[in-house]
């Protein structure tokens, strides 16, 4: 029904890889892009060994070790010690003595301590260090600790987590989005220009560390302190991990820059682009990888706890929460060229999906679940 596509395949999962090359050889592709979700990234990395040894045809993503290596947090750790790239610190720790070696040894680090099983009773946050020194001995030495009862020492930021999302291609950034982990409003100040670009280099030196291999699209998960000198402050920016596919990267799908396309396109070219920037260009790169969080939007049911001052109409709040629901669903059907899957000049293919695939898989889940309770 689509205007856009010119051929549809259907793929078993069966056959992913041998009808992934039948594909690619009948329609001479020169790029494949996977962005399926229901593939895994290991899969697909097969897909690429073969595709790639077997034709010309070159892929957006990474290769089978770096994949089976990104996916194991305790492997992707070490490959960031490897490779002397800033990483978040995580300590199992198993005596008192252990713990102050660790704070004496980063004093202007902050860390949370918490029990490293989260079933347990005992599952309180301990942040250390405390404001003076004699207070933080005073914590430490309350806890309950030993060989048999050890505890997680982790490294918190000052500025939060955040998200990069990265299209990488032989080794550098083609395209980057950044985003903050939660829905805080950010992007709109000259601060936030300068955190974005100290992730930006951040991310070049993480590409150009993987080298020729690093091709495909990331999502890293930052943890971003301040550190305090004489005369200045300074961003300092941990990795913490990492999701790998097209599914990590909606964000920088959803919008996509001239850097993008271009950047697919530098897959096809055996010469490597000059990596060396000026200042101003960095700048220019860093504000446009700035993903905007926009201030919260209007809804009826913040308004009226804002105005409830005295808690008298509780009763009401569901009722606001539900019009903010039917609101936002509105929205999303009237105004559905604002979704990044369709074109307004292909309209067909987003009314099968809002009138007839979605409310049926609504459906499916509904009665999928009544089976569940009769059993």
């Amino acid at each position: 029904m689509s205007k856009t596509l010119a051929t549809y395949y259907r793929i078993p999962r069966s056959h992913y890889v041998s009808r992934l090359l039948d594909i690619i050889q009948r329609e001479k592709a020169d790029i494949w892009i996977p962005c399926s979700s229901r593939a895994s990234v290991l899969e697909d990395a097969m897909a690429k060994q073969a595709i790639e040894s077997r034709t010309a045809c070159k892929c957006i993503h990474l290769d089978t070790e770096l994949v089976n290596q990104f996916s194991d947090t305790e492997f992707f750790t070490q490959y960031l010690v490897e490779k002397e790239l800033p990483v978040v610190e995580n300590y199992q720790v198993q005596s008192r003595d252990s713990i102050h070696k660790i704070l004496h040894r980063s004093p202007s680090k902050v860390y949370h301590m918490r029990r490293p099983d989260l079933a347990v009773s005992d599952n309180k946050v301990v942040t250390l260090p405390k404001r003076t020194l004699s207070m933080t001995y005073t914590e430490v030495s309350e806890i309950q600790i030993s060989k048999d009862r050890p505890w997680v020492l982790q490294q918190q930021a000052r500025l939060g987590e955040f998200f990069a999302e990265l299209l990488l291609v032989s080794g550098q950034v083609k395209a980057i989005k950044i985003r903050p982990a939660d829905n805080q409003p950010w992007g709109h100040s000259r601060l936030d220009e300068g955190l974005a670009l100290a992730i930006h280099r951040l991310m070049d030196r993480f590409a150009f560390k993987g080298g020729h291999r690093m091709t495909g699209h990331l999502c890293l998960r930052l943890m971003v302190d301040e550190e305090f000198d004489a005369n200045n402050v300074r961003y300092v920016t941990h990795i913490a991990g990492c999701t790998q596919g097209t599914t990590a990267v909606r964000h920088l799908l959803e919008e996509p820059s001239p850097s993008l396309i271009d950047g697919y396109l530098a897959v096809l070219s055996s010469q490597p682009d000059d990596t060396s920037a000026d200042l101003d260009r960095k700048r220019m790169q860093a504000r446009a990888s700035i993903s905007a969080v926009s201030r919260s939007k209007f809804t009826f049911y913040k308004t009226l706890k804002q105005c409830d001052v005295r808690r008298v109409l509780p009763s009401l709040y569901p009722v606001a929460q539900q019009l903010d629901h039917l609101v936002s669903q509105g929205s999303d059907l009237l105004l559905f060229w604002k979704d990044p899957r369709f074109s307004v000049l292909d309209p067909l293919p987003w009314w099968w999906n809002a009138h007839i695939y979605q409310p049926l898989k609504g459906l499916e889940v509904v009665l999928s679940r009544r089976d569940v309770k009769r059993l």
